[in-house]
């Protein structure tokens, strides 16, 4: 079965006539589609049966870290896809950086969203249909998504010297 992220694009160019370029960025994804793996083969397929992916979804690779974030800063949004932690503080840079995000519902989002103050809007990473409904709503509310982005002052207020004492709290409970 193809992974619901790629099902969801082709949604999202073919029925929601999505506008938006995809940039794919991270570790190994430059390998993603030279791999044999079981779950990246459907996803091949889809990709090599659309016009639209093949147009519109720019596969980058893992970047340096400046190239990384001049491409988030001049991005529409961030889309988070995962299913799991990996790459989850990749909302909290893009917020920091103007960029909303898109991003799976999941508990450790929840509650970074929580923590950070950021507004994010949910998908249900099972639900390509959600997903990709998802992508066209931010991509016509971009503008409304950046105003619920969190200030500088939030930010300030997520320093290790301020919440330091909070965390050790939770960290001797299981020592």
């Amino acid at each position: 079965m193809a992974r619901p992220d790629w099902w969801c694009l082709r949604l999202y160019y073919e029925e929601h006539d999505g506008s938006l370029e995809c940039h794919v960025t991270g570790v190994r994804t430059r390998e993603m589609f030279k791999q044999k793996l079981p779950h990246l083969l459907a996803a091949r397929k889809i990709r090599r049966s659309s016009r639209a992916i093949k147009d519109n979804v720019k596969i980058e690779g893992e970047l340096p870290d400046q190239s990384y974030r001049r491409k988030l800063r001049g991005a529409a949004f961030l889309w988070h896809p995962a299913k799991m932690d990996n790459g989850s503080f990749s909302v909290i840079e893009a917020a920091s950086l103007g960029v909303p995000a898109l991003s799976s519902d999941y508990p450790a989002m929840r509650e970074i969203d929580h923590q950070f103050q950021l507004n994010l809007t949910w998908a249900d990473p099972n639900d390509p249909a959600d997903m990709a409904t998802k992508l066209k709503q931010v991509e016509t509310d971009m503008g409304a998504a950046r105003g619920r982005l969190p200030s500088a002052e939030v930010f300030s207020r997520q320093s290790v010297d301020r919440l330091a004492g909070e965390y050790w709290k939770v960290i001797r409970e299981y020592l």
